[in-house]
């Protein structure tokens, strides 16, 4: 595994987590911790890429639903009913 961390930098880390946590880390576990920060990095990034696209898609969703405006009583009524009465028929006939 090859990393991006320089010995020097290896080194900083293995003295700062001795005196801190008094955990004495390979190296390894250093460049393994680095790579799972990098990788989880470029996840948030592209979670963050696709929330975006997403906001776009929904915007443009919105723009094409039209409101309906219901002008009678009827048109209120027959809205309901219908519905209503094939759900009640469908239900009562495939008991």
């Amino acid at each position: 595994m090859r990393s991006k961390i320089s010995q020097d930098e290896l080194n900083k880390i293995k003295a700062e987590l001795l005196v801190r946590h008094n955990y004495q880390a390979d190296e390894f576990s250093i460049v393994l911790v680095d790579t799972i920060q990098d990788n989880f990095a470029k996840v948030v990034e592209s979670l963050n890429a696709s929330t975006e696209v997403t906001r776009e898609i929904v915007q443009a969703v919105q723009k094409q639903i039209k409101p309906v405006q219901l002008t009678t009583k009827g048109q209120a009524f027959w809205l309901y009913f219908v519905p209503t009465f094939v759900y009640y028929w469908t239900y009562r006939s495939f008991p």
